[in-house]
């Protein structure tokens, strides 16, 4: 949110910046709210509740771009349907940070040349990320065309597939 204000105090960007997803904790969305309001582009940021998949395609199609801070995720599937979806995507890459190598951060791995990376613990990176995708729409498109091909590696059949490899593999080393 301190990147996102960074950006929208320079003029930068009008739009919002929706924060989608159910946020269990009572405590942790207070200090979220809190954050929000120190703010300057406060009206700004949107905090939704839980979404149905039906909102939450509503908000990938209205999307200008992707964002992912996380430092912390088994997998992140928000990042392969915002790559369905066709959105730019500026992600987190802990590796990129003094420390960082100490966070489980797959996001390379899984968007690879399809996601621009920042540093998630500098705000400065985060804004900077921002700002070439709202600025560089040659580079969006780029981005978007390489998610939507990327994309395809992680579908039901592909994964399936993969998996039947993985599985012939390991029986055939048991019988020789």
């Amino acid at each position: 949110m301190r990147a996102f204000d960074r950006l929208a105090s320079k003029g930068a960007y009008r739009g919002k910046l929706v924060i989608a997803g159910a946020i269990h904790s009572r405590r942790y969305y207070r200090d979220l709210q809190r954050t929000r309001d120190s703010l300057a582009s406060r009206e700004q940021i949107v905090f939704t509740e839980t979404v149905s998949s039906d909102e939450l395609a509503h908000l990938y199609r209205h999307a200008r771009l992707f964002v992912f801070p996380s430092i912390e995720e088994t997998f992140g599937l928000p990042l392969v349907e915002a790559m369905g979806a066709g959105l730019p995507i500026a992600a987190s890459d802990c590796r990129l940070a003094h420390g960082g190598e100490k966070h489980f951060n797959p996001f390379p791995e899984i968007a690879g040349d399809a996601a621009d990376y920042f540093n998630p613990f500098d705000e400065d990176s985060i804004c900077a990320a921002m700002q070439r995708l709202l600025s560089d729409s040659m580079h969006c498109r780029d981005l978007a065309m390489r998610a939507t091909k990327r994309v395809t590696r992680f579908g039901w059949d592909h994964t399936a597939g993969t998996t039947a490899e993985l599985f012939n593999e390991i029986a055939w080393q048991r019988l020789q």
